[in-house]
């Protein structure tokens, strides 16, 4: 493999990528915890509804066209960069000019928020949305080195700022500074600082744009719109959903019971961040493996499906166990604020839908390398959606708190198990297949938190982690095989004319089958 190729390996890139995943959450999950353990649950529960408010206005952009620009640029290899980066910054621009008309008037009528409350929701989302934009353009490209060092840089201003306005005020009783609003300071600052120096350094911006350009769009424009429509509408209903449980608990139960669920949504929420980490390397390698090496594809993310299935799953598991069989101890490392002994369920509801994305990140991968098929990832969110919502009317009224917790749960294993079987469909039965071990681990992991209630914890335990030995050891022993298969752990680069002129063929059949009302699969 030669220093080109060792760059771009799947395994560098998502080391890389962890890092800045650990940026990420501490960002948007670490810092909301520490705001949750050193303020009251009812700051918590404040602090977390405009959070939730931001994140629900940012899907289209987020979860939508940045995931778009990220998939076409995997496709594209003859310095396609900057045409896609105009796209997606004026598309932005847009969606943001079209926020600013309709959501103040709904915010301060409809949903109560004050002046303020509205002024922090929309700066936030404004800079924000950018830095999710320039963030998959480079993750789109694959350049993972210099992303890494522009989060970095950013993540150095934002503990500043963090320090001075959420730790100071605690440690020395600043009340006038202990207010929720100004603990969006630092996540302001955060985003700020990414946009101008990602900009600065030239590289996601691509040129400067004159008032004659700014309204004309290039014809791959409808693919990617089309493409960001479908995956951006699966976001709004299965994070929506996600994001929505705090928004509507607040209805429902009291302040402190919606910092409880606040406060272990964050808690958990590096697993469903991790997901999301993972697709982000896998789409563009899966879609440039599919691109130029499409035999390697059903193989690659089955691979992946039965590793990280047979290693994750019965540590899941395990953990699960441990929680149901020991909350005590949870409660005493200073969490006794959120009364774990009592509110335990809600972990595990939560750490279970967790580990049900994350088994769901290769399929979710594979389904957005493509441009039709992307749409079985929008089906598996309208089923989540559905099955949440169902389990919300029939149980929360009966169950307050645990039913808000185990829609969610619910929901989450009927979607996987969901898009597990639409793999099976589409592939043949080439992928989809590790359902099995997913359906046996759903099945024993409930009953051994069932049996920790009545029996022996430490026998469960035992008897849990016997049995999953062997499972682990095969999975780790598929992952590696995996990465060392050289036509996986590369990403296939066009350098020769030849190639240059393939690629281009292929982008002016798609447009021409976008005329004719139709969509080809790279």
């Amino acid at each position: 493999m030669s220093d080109k190729e060792k760059e771009n390996s799947i395994s560098k890139n998502f080391t890389l990528a962890v890092l800045i995943f650990v940026v990420i959450g501490s960002v948007n999950i670490i810092y909301p915890l520490v705001i949750g353990l050193i303020y009251t649950a009812e700051t918590m529960g404040q602090f977390s509804i405009l959070f939730y408010w931001v994140s629900l206005l940012s899907i289209p952009i987020q979860n939508g066209l940045a995931p778009s620009i990220l998939r076409f640029l995997a496709t594209k290899t003859n310095n396609k960069e900057k045409d896609f980066n105009k796209i997606g910054s004026k598309i932005t621009l847009f969606y943001l000019i079209i926020v600013l008309m309709i959501f103040p008037a709904i915010s301060l009528t409809v949903l109560d928020f004050s002046i303020t409350e509205l002024v922090f929701i929309i700066i936030v989302l404004a800079f924000s949305v950018y830095h999710y934009l320039f963030r998959n353009s480079f993750q789109g490209q694959e350049k993972f080195n210099l992303l890494v060092k522009l989060e970095f840089i950013s993540f150095g201003v934002f503990i500043v700022f963090m320090i001075f306005f959420a730790i100071f005020p605690f440690a020395f009783s600043w009340t006038s500074m202990t207010s929720y609003y100004l603990f969006f300071l630092p996540i302001i600052a955060f985003h700020i600082t990414f946009n101008i120096v990602a900009i600065i350094a030239g590289k996601p911006k691509g040129g400067n744009l004159n008032i004659k350009e700014f309204f004309k769009f290039p014809a791959i424009t409808k693919n990617i719109l089309q493409y960001a429509a479908i995956i951006g509408l699966g976001s709004l209903l299965g994070v929506g959903v996600n994001r929505a449980q705090i928004i509507i608990s607040d209805l429902y139960l009291t302040d402190f019971e919606v910092g409880v669920l606040g406060f272990w949504n964050y808690a958990t929420a590096p697993f469903l961040l991790l997901t999301i980490t993972f697709v982000a390397v896998l789409v563009p390698r899966i879609t440039n493996i599919q691109t130029y090496n499409r035999e390697a594809t059903n193989p690659f993310v089955n691979s992946l499906n039965w590793g990280i299935s047979l290693i994750l799953l019965p540590i899941f598991g395990l953990i699960l166990i441990l929680i149901s069989s020991f909350p005590e101890v949870i409660d005493v490392l200073t969490l006794s604020k959120y009364d774990v002994v009592t509110y335990w369920l809600i972990i595990i509801f939560a750490l279970f839908q967790a580990s049900s994305r994350f088994i769901s990140a290769p399929l979710l991968s594979y389904f957005s390398s493509f441009e039709r098929k992307v749409a079985f990832n929008l089906l598996s969110s309208v089923i989540y959606s559905v099955a949440v919502i169902i389990s919300w009317i029939i149980l929360s009224p009966r169950y307050g708190i645990f039913g808000f917790a185990a829609g969610i749960t619910i929901g989450g294993f009927i979607s996987t198990i969901g898009i597990q079987i639409f793999a099976l469909i589409i592939s043949k039965g080439k992928i989809g297949s590790h359902i099995i071990i997913y359906i046996i681990y759903c099945s024993f992991t409930s009953g051994a938190i069932v049996l920790t209630q009545m029996w022996s914890e430490l026998y469960t335990i035992l008897i849990w982690t016997f049995i999953s030995i062997p499972g682990i050891i095969f999975g780790i022993i598929r992952l590696v095989k995996l990465l060392k298969t050289e036509e996986y752990s590369i990403r296939y680069i066009q350098e020769s004319n030849e190639l240059i002129k393939l690629d281009e063929l292929i982008e002016n059949n798609n447009v021409n089958s976008t005329e004719d009302g139709a969509n080809i699969d790279f």
